[in-house]
């Protein structure tokens, strides 16, 4: 059948001619303009009384968080999303399990032994040092993003004996089933209030010791710098003791020629001193 197709700025214009495809395919007219956010070419669906309309049926991803949407038919479905609480705890501990390991590493590697005089590598670094005292100050400081969990606190965080941190999973399971959007916001802030919450912060916080201009990356460059110019030092000393070397067997070896030398004629002088007495 005859049509024509036509693209003008964001628009569809499809001309059928005389043929009865239009009608057949379910248009109303033998000339039809035809929008994208606004087409029977859509599909057309509604979710919490929302209306939306997409240009594809499958993979339907930016509605709702983390589902993915195939619409196969008219119709209507439910669905029900539960918040994963056992995902949120494995994070939560793997975040505690990190810190501590850190805190310990630092600890162990900051060491001086009173005994041995044996010294940490890290010893005396206290700008690399300040990153314990700040992460664990970051995990007590207080977030208002508008919920009623201000503080890890409120979620369970508890101190050892020892100054590592642990994670009350009865504490964080009773926020999380009462007040499971505060939890939320609690992690993730408020856009519209413009308030960070705490995964923000330990992002920022993070990124200010190991991003391009963090604190580890200036201490890293720092420390390769001193490496570099030890390495430096050592070639030249190297080249210096290498022609001090050189100097010292050249004079050797003149000593040694001289002592020859010296012998032969001490031999000589024997051989005649020897002779006059025989005579």
């Amino acid at each position: 059948f005859p049509a024509h197709v036509y693209r003008r700025d964001s628009e569809l214009q499809m001309e059928w001619g005389k043929s009865g495809a239009a009608a057949s395919l379910g248009f109303d007219a033998e000339t039809d303009i035809y929008k994208p956010y606004d087409s029977i070419l859509n599909a057309k669906f509604t979710v919490d009384n929302i209306d939306y309309q997409r240009q594809s049926n499958n993979e339907i991803t930016d509605v709702v968080s983390g589902i993915s949407l195939d619409l196969k038919e008219t119709g209507s479905s439910s669905f029900k999303v539960d918040s994963d609480f056992e995902k949120v705890q494995k994070d939560i501990e793997e975040i505690i399990s990190t810190f501590n390991t850190l805190a310990s590493d630092m600890s162990t590697k900051s060491k001086y032994d009173l005994n041995t005089g044996e010294k940490g590598i890290l010893f005396g670094e206290t700008a690399v040092l300040r990153i314990d005292d700040d992460i664990k100050s970051l995990f007590t400081q207080k977030i208002n993003t508008g919920s009623s969990i201000t503080t890890m606190y409120d979620l369970g965080l508890e101190t050892k004996d020892d100054g590592s941190l642990s994670i009350n999973t009865k504490t964080l399971q009773k926020a999380f089933s009462s007040n499971p959007d505060d939890v939320i916001k609690f992690f993730t802030g408020d856009a519209e209030k413009g308030t960070d919450g705490f995964a923000d912060i330990l992002y920022d916080k993070m990124s200010d010791y190991t991003g391009a201009k963090g604190l580890m990356t200036s201490e890293i460059e720092s420390a390769q710098t001193r490496i570099n110019k030890m390495d430096t030092e050592i070639q030249e000393d190297t080249k210096r003791l290498d022609q001090r070397y050189e100097a010292l067997t050249k004079q050797f070896v003149k000593l040694d020629s001289y002592m020859s030398q010296m012998k032969s004629q001490s031999s000589f002088l024997d051989m005649m001193f020897n002779t006059e007495k025989k005579d």
